[in-house]
């Protein structure tokens, strides 16, 4: 009995300490993203005027989010009874949407909630990386951060730190890359420009989709507690799978730094508009 309680300790260290090495990052950077895409959005909408701002950019935006919500009902079981990419409601804010149903007593269901609430993150920083490879070259984002897992531990840490400077480092070469004064002259650099603008101001979650996502955050919680449970005795036995998602973790999260980074180069002058306008206005 006097072994129970470390082991209970150590199993809620190794679990929290997975969770913030996998996701931790992910949910910053996209909590991030979230905040900034919404400045974005409303400073653009204080220049354009609603109806310009949707013609011009707000349309794909928003289609890219719906169905960052959309591409992951089918992989949790959840039936799409509704889907409107692109369906402005001139009485709400309302732009588009998804409706799905779903077995509420299936726990893969309900974990399903979680990927579906945060799909316009994922689609939204995967369509801004092939948009990157496409139109700007494959050595552009050629250079990706690494997670190094150390031996004999789920994940340390230091790997957060590491990580975060890893990232921060590949994310200011790739900027001195993109916006080098010959590109200025290629149509490629002005359209990946306008994909970054309307796709990075459509990643925003509303409420719904936060609420939706912490359900399945949840499950996912108690998942990795039961793993760590059956398996904290034999130490490193979860770490080939964390090593194994580690360098997708890197890729990805270098991605949202950079798409991050691409959203606050677009706010400054976006945000200098907005105040001209105001004062033209008053």
């Amino acid at each position: 009995m006097d072994a129970v309680g470390p082991y209970l300790s150590e199993v809620a260290m190794r679990t929290a300490v997975q969770l913030l090495v996998l996701l931790g990052p992910a949910l910053i950077l996209g909590l991030a993203m979230h905040v900034l895409a919404g400045f974005v959005e409303s400073r653009a909408l204080a220049v354009l005027g609603r109806t310009a701002y949707l013609a011009l950019f707000g349309w794909l935006g928003t289609a890219v989010h719906e169905t960052g919500h959309a591409m992951f009902c089918p992989l949790f079981g959840h039936r799409i009874t509704a889907f409107r990419p692109f369906s402005p409601d001139p009485h709400s804010d309302v732009l588009g949407y998804v409706e799905h149903e779903w077995n509420r007593r299936s726990l893969w269901a309900r974990l399903g909630n979680f990927f579906i609430g945060i799909g316009p993150v994922i689609l939204g920083t995967l369509v801004l990386y092939v948009a990157s490879l496409i139109l700007l070259g494959s050595d552009v984002l050629g250079r990706v951060p690494q997670v190094q897992l150390g031996e004999g531990q789920a994940a340390s840490l230091s790997t957060v730190g590491a990580l975060g400077s890893s990232v921060l480092g590949m994310v200011m070469s790739t900027l001195g890359g993109v916006f080098r004064a010959e590109n200025l002259g290629h149509w490629q650099f002005w359209v990946f420009l306008y994909l970054a603008f309307a796709v990075g101001t459509g990643i925003r979650l509303s409420p719904s989709d936060l609420k939706g996502a912490a359900s399945g955050f949840l499950v996912l919680v108690l998942g990795l507690l039961l793993v760590n449970l059956a398996t904290a005795w034999a130490a490193g036995v979860i770490d080939p799978l964390l090593r194994v998602l580690a360098p997708i973790l890197g890729i990805f999260l270098g991605v949202m730094t950079f798409a991050l980074t691409l959203s606050i180069v677009f706010a400054l002058p976006i945000w200098g508009l907005s105040k001209l306008v105001s004062r033209g206005a008053g």
